[in-house]
């Protein structure tokens, strides 16, 4: 079984209330949820990086914690500036608990206003990819494949750019860039791979929404299952069905290796990308 890290639900007497704590405390910023739609006043949702708050009203007060209690669970926030995340939640009114200094971070603890209890901290991280910037020679054709055909979510959309999250990366689409040829070969050096739940359920779905795809669905034994498509600008994607975290190191226990990708032409049933799929 994978399980896959999930969205925070909290449960508050005053959605209104528990967005403006979390805005101003943490800057938090307001998401769309295109599952759900707009807030109609029983829900609404905030986030920042891959953390994700989805607040819903309680019909009793039975729902909301305790003033003052302790859950048997509690989560923690990881800040960049943990003098900047404490002078927010000071002038939001938090009560901070329990604080712990080790050189420029530290630890604490503290409540929003219906009684949730928090960890916040600060952790040494290496630099990670978090965001990737396209340009496309079509900016329609591109906000159509992208948050149509995909469903990737929009964050920002101008006339200028627009910008969809996938996952924890944001990518910002601009426009200045220029189809490829793929009769040419895959000249692209960076391939975005999708990760999705349901690979063959996903390829018959976008089949219908006429997205081509360039050859047949392959396999990297005991790591992925993928195919082949191309964007409005032939820059290409992959959808991956993993059956491991692609995060975790490979198991020890076999040195079996798989190749990355099995680029297909159209009409050819592929040739082998050399790269390792690892």
């Amino acid at each position: 079984m994978k399980i896959r890290r999930g969205e925070i639900n909290l449960y508050v007497s005053d959605i209104p209330r528990a967005v403006r704590f979390y805005m101003e405390a943490l800057g938090l910023r307001r998401i769309p949820d295109p599952m759900m739609g707009e807030p109609d006043g029983t829900w609404d949702k905030v986030g920042s990086g891959d953390l994700t708050l989805t607040f819903f009203r309680t019909v009793s007060t039975d729902r909301a914690a305790p003033r003052g209690s302790r859950p048997g669970l509690s989560a923690d926030m990881i800040v960049d500036d943990f003098d900047a995340a404490l002078t927010g939640l000071r002038a939001a009114g938090a009560k901070i608990e329990h604080e712990r200094r080790a050189g420029k971070g530290g630890f604490a603890m503290f409540e929003d206003p219906d009684g949730n209890a928090w960890e916040i901290m600060t952790c040494d991280r290496p630099a990670e990819i978090r965001h990737l910037v396209l340009n496309a020679s079509d900016l329609r054709m591109s906000r159509e494949f992208y948050s149509k055909k995909l469903e990737q979510t929009l964050l920002e959309d101008a006339q200028a750019f627009f910008v969809f999250r996938s996952g924890g990366i944001r990518v910002s689409v601009f426009g200045g860039g220029k189809k490829l040829n793929l009769k040419k070969g895959p000249s692209p050096n960076l391939k975005l791979m999708l990760e999705v739940e349901d690979l063959d359920a996903a390829v018959k779905k976008l089949k219908r929404r006429k997205v081509k795809f360039l050859g047949e669905i392959s396999e990297a034994p005991g790591f992925m299952r993928y195919i082949c498509l191309a964007d409005p600008d032939n820059n290409l994607l992959f959808l991956a069905q993993y059956s491991r975290d692609p995060l975790l190191p490979y198991p020890e226990k076999t040195n079996e290796r798989g190749p990355l990708t099995r680029y297909a032409r159209p009409g050819q049933r592929g040739k082998t990308d050399e790269a390792s799929s690892r």
